[in-house]
């Protein structure tokens, strides 16, 4: 039997509640104003309208994301660069640090050699580290970078003390299982260099390093 228009608004008239309760199966966004359910044209303009907002805030997000990849790439390429130009071992240095202090505004940092090379490449006596005990046992099981507040004393040492670093991103440079050197970098904040930081970026740039100290050191390919 075939329910008339007015029955159904009387009904909903006697429960105005129905709409609100069964909005899902009647397929609109059930809206209060002044105390009264919206049309049903206009609950399904207001969801349109949620979600072309939910959708425009998700696209401002995915830009945001690629501008940080488009300008973190940038740096990569120019870090690269700059290795290229080198020539020696202390030029090498002195290039990555250019483009840590000034690229990814990291100023309190210091780069050491963990082994000899096998030519004539002269390692400046500030970066050498192949002798020293202390920290080729703070290193000798460092095999990925390590980011946290927790460093050997000998290797807190390295950096300056004004401002005292409170996090560190330990950075293994290694070549067919070797450590030919380490990257240390601190922080005045104890939360920048945190454990659950990703670290693809300066894995990749450990492997720019390694594949220039193998070239100038001389070492086996």
């Amino acid at each position: 039997m075939a329910i008339g228009s007015k029955a159904v608004l009387a009904y909903l008239q006697q429960h105005p509640e129905f709409l609100h309760s069964h909005a899902a199966e009647l397929g609109y966004r059930a809206v209060a104003e002044e105390g009264k359910v919206l049309s049903f044209q206009q609950g399904s303009v207001d969801a349109l309208k949620h979600k072309t907002e939910r959708m425009a805030a998700q696209l401002a997000v995915m830009l945001d994301n690629a501008e940080y990849n488009r300008h973190t790439a940038a740096k990569l390429q120019r870090f690269n660069c700059r290795l290229l130009g080198a020539n020696t071992v202390g030029q090498l240095f002195q290039a990555a640090s250019a483009a840590l202090s000034e690229d990814f505004e990291l100023p309190n940092h210091v780069f050491k050699v963990m082994r000899l090379p096998e030519n004539k490449a002269r390692i400046p006596q500030a970066v050498q580290a192949a002798d020293d005990a202390a920290l080729q046992q703070a290193w000798q099981n460092l095999h990925a970078p390590e980011c946290g507040t927790r460093i050997a004393d000998a290797a807190r040492a390295l950096l300056a003390d004004k401002p005292v670093a409170e996090s560190f991103l330990q950075l293994p440079v290694r070549y067919e299982g070797q450590l030919l050197a380490v990257l240390l970098v601190g922080h005045e904040d104890a939360a920048y260099f945190h454990a659950d930081l990703g670290t693809e970026l300066v894995a990749d740039m450990a492997d720019s390093l390694a594949a220039a100290l193998v070239r100038l050191m001389g070492l086996a390919v």
